[in-house]
């Protein structure tokens, strides 16, 4: 009988390889079919990008395994180029755990093969912030107005400079995008600066002109044929309270 979608979607005993299990940085458990009856007041069927977000609400929005507040700044300078994402877990006494990641390549991303787990292994480096420089940090958020309304219908392009993020503060799941034209607004720079472990300034914006976006997906695949890979590209849309992504190519 043939099968209607990939192969990966009839393995229960391994993991597929993806993006986000790659960038997650963590052994995915728990994916695995039930051995027996289960009982739950809600279950979240399947683990893609509605399941996700329907998860971070439910933990955010009922405090779901007394959920701690958690703020994840993420700077695309080029996904093909460097991508850094900086996770706030909110501790005791007002401060917070950070882990810093950097994700780079020389020229662009190439995956080969099978598996993309290989390109993406992020430089990570973990801080404790005192509730003094978490104070600073959420004072440079306020200027940059990141409690405020998103950006709704604004479209996030990989091959493109942005800033994004997902939180859950005082109960309250929100997200938050500078994309270029909002870049200007974008004040807390230098106190993530002053915070990142791993000591890399971030990519400098980069002016340039960026092609129609349903054209760099054969972009990416014909730069693969030369390489023995393929540039990865991606849009996201914006929404109130969501940021949804797919893939290009």
């Amino acid at each position: 009988m043939a099968e209607l979608y990939h192969s990966s979607i009839y393995k229960a005993d391994s993991h597929v390889d993806s993006c986000s299990a790659a960038c997650a940085g963590l052994e995915v458990e728990g994916w695995g079919p039930l051995s027996s009856d289960a009982r739950c007041e809600v279950a979240v069927i399947g683990g893609g990008s509605t399941g996700m977000e329907t998860a971070l609400h439910l933990a955010c929005d009922y405090n779901v395994n007394g959920s701690h507040d958690r703020l994840c700044l993420i700077y695309n300078a080029d996904f093909n180029n460097e991508t850094r994402t900086f996770d706030f877990v909110a501790q005791p006494g007002g401060g917070a755990s950070l882990t810093s990641q950097r994700w780079s390549t020389a020229g662009t991303f190439v995956a080969t093969g099978s598996s993309i787990l290989g390109a993406l292994e992020p430089q990570s480096a973990n801080a404790a912030v005192t509730p003094d420089q978490m104070n600073g940090l959420v004072t440079a958020l306020d200027a940059s107005d990141f409690y405020g309304s998103p950006p709704v219908g604004t479209t996030l392009r990989s091959d493109d400079d942005f800033w994004s993020s997902v939180a859950c503060l005082d109960g309250q799941f929100m997200v938050q995008a500078y994309p270029r034209d909002r870049l200007d607004r974008v004040a807390f720079t230098q106190a993530l600066k002053a915070l990142d472990p791993i000591g890399r300034p971030l990519p400098p914006v980069v002016l340039k002109s960026l092609p129609p976006l349903n054209s760099v997906g054969q972009q990416g695949r014909n730069r693969g044929v030369r390489q023995g890979g393929s540039e990865l590209y991606y849009s996201a849309a914006v929404g109130e309270d969501s940021i949804t992504a797919r893939w290009i190519n």
